[in-house]
């Protein structure tokens, strides 16, 4: 589809691509027309090239895709609801106390023994404390659920490790690691 009124000179056109519309058809085009970063035009090598102007730049793509704009390409908008309905949302925490008080809550609205997950996105240098929070503090604020809490690493609490089943004979794994306490060989949590 090529709207030629708004086509006076586009300011970049790309070619020999492979442009995915997502139109109801899911159609695939050569080129595309591009005015003031507004997709104009949209069509075959030959229907695009035509609108070019000496000022417009051309870039040939060697059958690449170009593909729509992705704003939330690893699920960030469905991780955040996820968190809200089935555990401890904590995209907004500041510090270990503000974790530990989201977990606290979703106690009060998940039912004993169900896993209480939560919403990655966080680090521990981004916390008042400049830590993690520990499993300790963790079995504290959620002694009757397990904990699965999701950051700069996956957080457990005594219950989710009970049920994973890791202990301090776990051995570590080939892609992965498990923390342990360096005098008793127990693992934190992390």
């Amino acid at each position: 589809m090529i709207d030629r009124e708004l086509v006076i000179a586009p300011d970049l056109i790309l070619y020999n691509a492979k442009i995915i519309t997502v139109d109801e058809h899911f159609t695939i085009a050569e080129a595309v027309a591009i005015k003031d970063g507004k997709f104009v035009g949209v069509g075959t090598n030959h229907q695009i090239l035509s609108l070019a102007k000496e000022s417009t730049k051309k870039v040939d793509l060697h059958g690449k895709p170009v593909i729509p704009g992705l704003i939330d390409a690893h699920f960030r908008l469905l991780d955040r609801a996820t968190a809200q309905k089935y555990g401890a949302n904590i995209s907004l925490a500041g510090s270990v106390s503000d974790i530990l008080e989201a977990v606290k809550e979703a106690t009060a609205r998940i039912p004993k023994g169900q896993v209480i997950t939560s919403n990655s996105g966080w680090f521990p240098q981004m916390l008042q404390e400049g830590r993690d929070p520990t499993k300790e503090e963790l079995d504290q604020v959620a002694p009757e659920h397990p904990v699965i809490l999701r950051g700069e690493y996956i957080y457990l609490n005594s219950l989710a490790l009970k049920q994973f089943n890791i202990t301090k004979d776990t051995p570590q794994l080939e892609y992965g690691w498990i923390e342990k306490d360096p005098h008793t060989g127990e693992p934190t949590g992390v």
